[in-house]
Protein backbone atom coordinates (compact mmCIF):
# COMPACT_ATOMS: atom_id res chain seq x y z
CA UNK A 1 0.00 0.00 0.00
CA UNK A 2 0.92 3.63 -0.32
CA UNK A 3 0.93 5.23 3.14
CA UNK A 4 -0.60 8.69 2.80
CA UNK A 5 0.43 11.74 4.83
CA UNK A 6 -1.06 11.54 8.29
CA UNK A 7 -2.94 14.84 8.56
CA UNK A 8 -6.45 16.15 8.03
CA UNK A 9 -5.55 18.32 5.03
CA UNK A 10 -4.00 15.44 3.11
CA UNK A 11 -6.98 13.25 3.95
CA UNK A 12 -9.50 15.81 2.68
CA UNK A 13 -7.46 16.57 -0.45
CA UNK A 14 -7.06 12.94 -1.49
CA UNK A 15 -10.60 11.87 -0.65
CA UNK A 16 -11.89 14.75 -2.76
CA UNK A 17 -10.38 13.00 -5.78
CA UNK A 18 -10.77 9.33 -4.94
CA UNK A 19 -13.45 7.01 -3.59
CA UNK A 20 -13.01 6.33 0.13
CA UNK A 21 -13.51 2.80 1.44
CA UNK A 22 -13.38 2.25 5.20
CA UNK A 23 -12.03 -1.07 6.52
CA UNK A 24 -13.67 -2.00 9.81
CA UNK A 25 -17.35 -1.54 10.67
CA UNK A 26 -16.50 -0.42 14.18
CA UNK A 27 -18.20 1.67 16.86
CA UNK A 28 -14.95 3.65 16.94
CA UNK A 29 -15.71 4.89 13.42
CA UNK A 30 -19.13 6.11 14.53
CA UNK A 31 -17.67 8.03 17.48
CA UNK A 32 -14.94 9.68 15.39
CA UNK A 33 -17.40 10.59 12.65
CA UNK A 34 -19.60 12.26 15.28
CA UNK A 35 -16.82 14.16 17.07
CA UNK A 36 -14.69 15.10 14.06
CA UNK A 37 -17.22 16.55 11.66
CA UNK A 38 -14.52 18.26 9.59
CA UNK A 39 -13.38 14.86 8.27
CA UNK A 40 -16.78 14.47 6.55
CA UNK A 41 -16.65 10.70 7.01
CA UNK A 42 -20.36 10.08 6.55
CA UNK A 43 -20.26 11.99 3.29
CA UNK A 44 -17.01 10.62 1.94
CA UNK A 45 -17.18 6.89 2.77
CA UNK A 46 -18.64 4.99 -0.19
CA UNK A 47 -18.89 1.61 1.53
CA UNK A 48 -17.25 -0.34 4.34
CA UNK A 49 -15.21 -3.53 4.14
CA UNK A 50 -15.15 -5.92 7.08
CA UNK A 51 -13.65 -9.35 7.76
CA UNK A 52 -16.75 -10.57 9.60
CA UNK A 53 -18.70 -12.70 7.08
CA UNK A 54 -21.93 -12.13 9.03
CA UNK A 55 -21.72 -8.40 8.30
CA UNK A 56 -21.41 -8.87 4.54
CA UNK A 57 -24.45 -7.36 2.83
CA UNK A 58 -25.69 -5.58 5.96
CA UNK A 59 -25.97 -1.85 6.58
CA UNK A 60 -23.89 0.33 8.91
CA UNK A 61 -25.16 3.67 10.19
CA UNK A 62 -22.85 6.64 10.42
CA UNK A 63 -24.29 10.09 11.18
CA UNK A 64 -27.78 8.89 10.17
CA UNK A 65 -26.41 7.71 6.83
CA UNK A 66 -26.59 4.05 5.82
CA UNK A 67 -23.47 2.47 4.34
CA UNK A 68 -23.25 -1.01 2.84
CA UNK A 69 -20.80 -3.50 4.34
CA UNK A 70 -18.94 -5.77 1.92
CA UNK A 71 -16.26 -8.44 2.05
CA UNK A 72 -12.59 -7.88 1.28
CA UNK A 73 -13.09 -9.65 -2.03
CA UNK A 74 -15.65 -7.04 -3.03
CA UNK A 75 -13.01 -4.37 -2.47
CA UNK A 76 -10.40 -6.29 -4.46
CA UNK A 77 -12.80 -6.54 -7.40
CA UNK A 78 -13.42 -2.79 -7.36
CA UNK A 79 -11.59 -0.19 -9.49
CA UNK A 80 -8.59 0.05 -7.19
CA UNK A 81 -6.90 2.85 -9.11
CA UNK A 82 -9.72 5.15 -7.98
CA UNK A 83 -9.80 4.06 -4.32
CA UNK A 84 -8.15 5.11 -1.08
CA UNK A 85 -8.56 2.94 2.04
CA UNK A 86 -9.20 4.14 5.58
CA UNK A 87 -8.38 1.66 8.36
CA UNK A 88 -11.34 2.55 10.54
CA UNK A 89 -11.07 0.04 13.39
CA UNK A 90 -9.15 0.93 16.52
CA UNK A 91 -9.00 -2.49 18.17
CA UNK A 92 -7.88 -4.36 15.05
CA UNK A 93 -6.00 -1.56 13.27
CA UNK A 94 -2.62 -3.34 13.33
CA UNK A 95 -4.03 -6.66 12.13
CA UNK A 96 -5.89 -4.91 9.30
CA UNK A 97 -2.75 -3.06 8.26
CA UNK A 98 -0.78 -6.33 8.13
CA UNK A 99 -3.55 -8.00 6.17
CA UNK A 100 -3.77 -5.25 3.56
CA UNK A 101 0.00 -4.77 3.29
CA UNK A 102 0.39 -8.44 2.33
CA UNK A 103 -1.97 -8.17 -0.66
CA UNK A 104 0.00 -7.52 -3.85
CA UNK A 105 -3.05 -6.17 -5.63
CA UNK A 106 -3.18 -3.25 -3.16
CA UNK A 107 0.46 -2.17 -3.53
CA UNK A 108 -0.47 1.07 -5.34
CA UNK A 109 -3.59 1.87 -3.28
CA UNK A 110 -3.38 4.77 -0.83
CA UNK A 111 -4.11 4.15 2.83
CA UNK A 112 -4.92 6.21 5.92
CA UNK A 113 -5.25 4.89 9.49
CA UNK A 114 -8.02 6.60 11.46
CA UNK A 115 -6.55 6.04 14.96
CA UNK A 116 -3.24 7.55 13.84
CA UNK A 117 -4.98 10.38 12.02
CA UNK A 118 -6.73 11.32 15.26
CA UNK A 119 -3.64 10.76 17.43
CA UNK A 120 -1.71 13.27 15.33
CA UNK A 121 -4.36 16.00 15.66
CA UNK A 122 -3.61 18.75 18.18
CA UNK A 123 -6.70 20.86 18.80
CA UNK A 124 -5.78 23.35 21.50
CA UNK A 125 -3.88 23.89 24.72
CA UNK A 126 -5.24 24.46 28.20
CA UNK A 127 -2.81 27.39 28.54
CA UNK A 128 -5.30 29.51 26.57
CA UNK A 129 -7.97 29.44 29.32
CA UNK A 130 -7.90 32.24 31.89
CA UNK A 131 -10.53 32.62 34.60
CA UNK A 132 -11.08 35.46 37.02
CA UNK A 133 -13.54 36.49 39.71
CA UNK A 134 -14.46 35.12 43.09
CA UNK A 135 -14.19 31.43 43.89
CA UNK A 136 -17.43 29.51 43.36
CA UNK A 137 -16.23 25.92 43.63
CA UNK A 138 -15.48 24.80 47.21
CA UNK A 139 -12.17 23.13 47.98
CA UNK A 140 -13.49 19.58 48.11
CA UNK A 141 -12.27 16.55 46.16
CA UNK A 142 -14.82 13.73 45.82
CA UNK A 143 -13.83 10.19 44.90
CA UNK A 144 -15.58 6.80 44.95
CA UNK A 145 -14.36 3.32 45.89
CA UNK A 146 -17.33 0.99 45.66
CA UNK A 147 -15.51 -2.34 45.37
CA UNK A 148 -14.33 -2.42 49.00
CA UNK A 149 -11.07 -4.08 47.95
CA UNK A 150 -7.59 -2.86 48.77
CA UNK A 151 -6.59 0.13 46.66
CA UNK A 152 -4.00 -0.52 43.97
CA UNK A 153 -0.68 1.32 43.87
CA UNK A 154 -1.81 3.71 41.11
CA UNK A 155 -4.82 4.81 43.15
CA UNK A 156 -2.64 5.40 46.20
CA UNK A 157 -0.18 7.39 44.12
CA UNK A 158 -2.95 9.55 42.69
CA UNK A 159 -4.44 10.31 46.12
CA UNK A 160 -1.00 11.36 47.34
CA UNK A 161 -0.74 13.76 44.38
CA UNK A 162 -4.04 15.39 45.42
CA UNK A 163 -2.69 15.90 48.92
CA UNK A 164 0.60 17.26 47.58
CA UNK A 165 -0.79 19.84 45.17
CA UNK A 166 -4.06 20.67 46.96
CA UNK A 167 -3.12 20.36 50.65
CA UNK A 168 -5.97 22.60 51.82
CA UNK A 169 -8.70 20.61 50.02
CA UNK A 170 -10.98 18.20 51.86
CA UNK A 171 -10.92 14.72 50.32
CA UNK A 172 -14.25 12.93 50.62
CA UNK A 173 -14.11 9.24 49.77
CA UNK A 174 -17.53 7.76 49.12
CA UNK A 175 -18.40 4.06 49.20
CA UNK A 176 -21.37 1.74 49.62
CA UNK A 177 -21.40 2.40 53.36
CA UNK A 178 -21.77 6.19 53.24
CA UNK A 179 -23.47 6.67 49.85
CA UNK A 180 -26.94 5.51 48.74
CA UNK A 181 -26.38 3.54 45.53
CA UNK A 182 -30.13 2.92 45.11
CA UNK A 183 -31.08 6.53 44.37
CA UNK A 184 -30.78 6.04 40.59
CA UNK A 185 -31.77 2.94 38.61
CA UNK A 186 -28.87 3.16 36.12
CA UNK A 187 -26.34 3.44 38.94
CA UNK A 188 -27.90 0.69 41.04
CA UNK A 189 -28.00 -1.82 38.18
CA UNK A 190 -24.33 -1.12 37.40
CA UNK A 191 -23.47 -1.42 41.09
CA UNK A 192 -25.23 -4.78 41.47
CA UNK A 193 -23.24 -6.12 38.51
CA UNK A 194 -19.99 -4.73 39.96
CA UNK A 195 -19.48 -2.36 37.05
CA UNK A 196 -17.98 0.25 39.32
CA UNK A 197 -17.02 2.76 36.62
CA UNK A 198 -20.60 2.90 35.33
CA UNK A 199 -22.05 3.17 38.83
CA UNK A 200 -19.79 6.12 39.48
CA UNK A 201 -21.00 7.87 36.32
CA UNK A 202 -24.11 8.97 38.16
CA UNK A 203 -22.61 9.17 41.65
CA UNK A 204 -19.93 11.69 40.67
CA UNK A 205 -22.55 14.07 39.29
CA UNK A 206 -24.68 13.61 42.38
CA UNK A 207 -21.85 14.38 44.81
CA UNK A 208 -20.66 17.46 42.96
CA UNK A 209 -24.18 18.81 42.52
CA UNK A 210 -25.13 18.42 46.18
CA UNK A 211 -21.88 19.55 47.77
CA UNK A 212 -19.89 21.35 45.11
CA UNK A 213 -16.20 20.72 44.59
CA UNK A 214 -14.22 18.52 42.23
CA UNK A 215 -14.61 14.86 41.38
CA UNK A 216 -11.49 12.83 40.51
CA UNK A 217 -11.25 9.29 39.21
CA UNK A 218 -8.93 7.17 41.30
CA UNK A 219 -6.53 7.03 38.34
CA UNK A 220 -6.34 10.83 38.04
CA UNK A 221 -2.90 12.09 39.03
CA UNK A 222 -2.47 15.79 39.68
CA UNK A 223 0.52 17.67 38.31
CA UNK A 224 -0.19 21.06 39.88
CA UNK A 225 -2.63 23.04 41.99
CA UNK A 226 -6.16 23.49 40.58
CA UNK A 227 -7.03 26.78 42.34
CA UNK A 228 -7.11 28.68 38.98
CA UNK A 229 -10.30 26.73 38.13
CA UNK A 230 -12.26 27.62 41.28
CA UNK A 231 -13.96 30.70 39.80
CA UNK A 232 -15.84 28.66 37.17
CA UNK A 233 -19.45 27.61 37.66
CA UNK A 234 -18.60 24.27 36.10
CA UNK A 235 -15.42 22.95 34.51
CA UNK A 236 -14.65 19.80 32.55
CA UNK A 237 -12.26 18.89 29.77
CA UNK A 238 -12.01 17.19 26.42
CA UNK A 239 -10.80 13.61 26.33
CA UNK A 240 -8.55 11.96 23.73
CA UNK A 241 -11.38 11.41 21.18
CA UNK A 242 -12.97 14.85 21.64
CA UNK A 243 -15.23 13.19 24.16
CA UNK A 244 -16.02 15.02 27.39
CA UNK A 245 -13.99 13.58 30.25
CA UNK A 246 -15.59 13.69 33.69
CA UNK A 247 -12.64 11.83 35.17
CA UNK A 248 -11.80 15.26 36.55
CA UNK A 249 -14.49 17.89 36.74
CA UNK A 250 -15.77 20.45 39.19
CA UNK A 251 -18.76 22.71 39.81
CA UNK A 252 -20.30 24.99 42.35
CA UNK A 253 -22.95 23.52 44.63
CA UNK A 254 -26.33 23.31 42.91
CA UNK A 255 -24.94 24.03 39.44
CA UNK A 256 -27.84 23.97 36.96
CA UNK A 257 -25.74 22.34 34.22
CA UNK A 258 -24.78 19.45 36.51
CA UNK A 259 -28.45 19.09 37.46
CA UNK A 260 -29.32 18.65 33.79
CA UNK A 261 -26.61 16.00 33.50
CA UNK A 262 -28.12 14.18 36.48
CA UNK A 263 -31.60 14.40 34.99
CA UNK A 264 -30.32 12.83 31.76
CA UNK A 265 -29.53 9.68 33.74
CA UNK A 266 -33.09 9.32 34.99
CA UNK A 267 -34.16 7.93 31.63
CA UNK A 268 -31.05 5.82 30.96
CA UNK A 269 -31.03 2.05 31.40
CA UNK A 270 -27.91 0.07 32.23
CA UNK A 271 -27.39 -3.01 30.06
CA UNK A 272 -24.27 -5.00 30.89
CA UNK A 273 -24.66 -6.94 27.64
CA UNK A 274 -24.53 -3.81 25.51
CA UNK A 275 -21.60 -1.79 26.84
CA UNK A 276 -20.70 -0.05 23.60
CA UNK A 277 -18.25 2.83 23.27
CA UNK A 278 -21.17 5.06 22.30
CA UNK A 279 -22.77 4.35 25.70
CA UNK A 280 -19.86 5.30 27.97
CA UNK A 281 -20.07 8.59 29.82
CA UNK A 282 -17.43 10.60 27.89
CA UNK A 283 -19.18 9.96 24.56
CA UNK A 284 -22.63 10.43 26.09
CA UNK A 285 -21.48 13.75 27.58
CA UNK A 286 -20.13 14.93 24.23
CA UNK A 287 -23.68 14.66 22.85
CA UNK A 288 -25.04 16.39 25.94
CA UNK A 289 -22.61 19.30 25.69
CA UNK A 290 -23.22 19.73 21.98
CA UNK A 291 -26.93 20.05 22.73
CA UNK A 292 -26.07 22.75 25.31
CA UNK A 293 -24.37 24.84 22.63
CA UNK A 294 -20.74 23.81 23.07
CA UNK A 295 -18.65 23.06 19.99
CA UNK A 296 -17.22 19.55 20.07
CA UNK A 297 -14.00 20.64 18.43
CA UNK A 298 -11.40 19.98 21.12
CA UNK A 299 -10.84 23.68 21.75
CA UNK A 300 -11.12 25.43 25.10
CA UNK A 301 -14.32 27.43 25.48
CA UNK A 302 -16.42 29.33 27.98
CA UNK A 303 -20.22 29.56 27.88
CA UNK A 304 -21.78 31.48 30.76
CA UNK A 305 -18.82 30.62 33.01
CA UNK A 306 -19.14 26.90 32.25
CA UNK A 307 -15.73 25.84 30.96
CA UNK A 308 -14.49 23.13 28.63
CA UNK A 309 -10.72 22.70 28.76
CA UNK A 310 -8.48 21.34 26.01
CA UNK A 311 -7.43 17.69 26.11
CA UNK A 312 -4.03 18.27 27.68
CA UNK A 313 -5.61 19.82 30.77
CA UNK A 314 -6.43 16.43 32.35
CA UNK A 315 -6.10 13.89 29.50
CA UNK A 316 -2.60 14.32 28.06
CA UNK A 317 -1.98 10.59 27.76
CA UNK A 318 -2.12 9.38 24.16
CA UNK A 319 -5.17 7.09 24.01
CA UNK A 320 -3.57 4.79 21.45
CA UNK A 321 0.12 4.53 22.35
CA UNK A 322 0.11 5.46 26.05
CA UNK A 323 2.69 8.18 25.48
CA UNK A 324 2.54 11.31 27.67
CA UNK A 325 1.88 14.58 25.85
CA UNK A 326 1.28 16.99 28.70
CA UNK A 327 2.17 20.69 28.48
CA UNK A 328 3.20 23.31 31.02
CA UNK A 329 -0.49 24.09 31.50
CA UNK A 330 -1.61 20.52 32.24
CA UNK A 331 -3.34 20.08 35.60
CA UNK A 332 -3.18 16.33 35.73
CA UNK A 333 -3.02 12.97 33.97
CA UNK A 334 -5.96 10.64 33.58
CA UNK A 335 -4.20 7.29 33.32
CA UNK A 336 -7.25 5.64 31.71
CA UNK A 337 -7.17 2.51 33.85
CA UNK A 338 -10.98 2.65 34.12
CA UNK A 339 -13.28 -0.31 34.39
CA UNK A 340 -15.13 0.32 31.12
CA UNK A 341 -11.97 -0.09 29.01
CA UNK A 342 -11.44 -3.66 27.86
CA UNK A 343 -8.28 -5.52 28.83
CA UNK A 344 -7.37 -5.84 25.15
CA UNK A 345 -7.70 -2.11 24.56
CA UNK A 346 -5.34 -1.17 27.40
CA UNK A 347 -2.85 -4.04 27.09
CA UNK A 348 0.88 -3.46 26.61
CA UNK A 349 0.76 -5.52 23.42
CA UNK A 350 -1.89 -3.28 21.92
CA UNK A 351 0.10 -0.17 22.79
CA UNK A 352 3.20 -1.66 21.16
CA UNK A 353 1.19 -2.28 18.01
CA UNK A 354 -0.08 1.29 18.03
CA UNK A 355 3.46 2.63 18.42
CA UNK A 356 4.45 0.60 15.35
CA UNK A 357 1.52 2.04 13.42
CA UNK A 358 2.47 5.52 14.58
CA UNK A 359 5.97 5.09 13.15
CA UNK A 360 4.52 3.84 9.86
CA UNK A 361 1.86 6.48 9.38
CA UNK A 362 3.72 9.52 10.73
CA UNK A 363 7.18 8.97 9.26
CA UNK A 364 6.16 8.61 5.62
Amino acid sequence: MVIEKNNFKAFLDITAKKKLVAFGASVFLQVISDNYKELQLAEKITYITDNDPFKDGTLYEIDSTKKEIHSLQYLLNDELENIVILISSERYAYEIYQQLEAIEKLKDVGCFCLPMLIAGQVDDSCKSVKLSGEDKIPKIIHCFWFSGSEKDELSKKCIESWKKYCPDYEIREWNSENYDVTKNEYMYEAYKQKKWAYATDYARLDAVYNYGGFYFDMDLELLRNIDPLLSADCVAGFGPLRDIELAAFGAKKGCSLVKEMLDAYESRKFDANNLLLTEVQPVFMAHFMRNKGFDINGKSQNRNNCILLARDSFSPKNWFTGEMQHSAGSYGIHHCAGGWISKKDKSEERQKQMIILESIFTNN
